[in-house]
């Protein structure tokens, strides 16, 4: 399977947000911080982000689960067009 990307937002309380949250709009709404204020916020929060970093696998795990049924759904649909196609010839 190809490596494929899940986009999780999840909110301080670990409420995963991406469904509701278009990344486009939220990406218009982020601001460039200089490196000093960029390290100080990132200090202080740090724990936190560890916290929601742990709350966000069932999450990740379950969009996982999701991609890998879908892909075996589509292989299953095409294994069965070839054979239809093989055994027409």
């Amino acid at each position: 399977m190809p490596q494929t990307p899940v986009r999780l937002l999840l909110d301080a309380n670990g409420n995963d947000l991406s469904a509701n949250v278009e990344f486009e709009s939220f990406h218009r709404q982020l601001s460039p911080v200089n490196r000093h204020l960029g390290s100080k916020m990132v200090n202080s929060i740090q724990a936190q982000v560890h916290q929601l970093i742990e709350k966000s696998e069932p999450f990740a795990e379950k969009a996982l689960s999701e991609i890998q049924t879908a892909a075996h759904q589509e292989m299953e649909t095409e294994l069965k067009q070839s054979l239809g196609t093989f055994r027409s010839n």
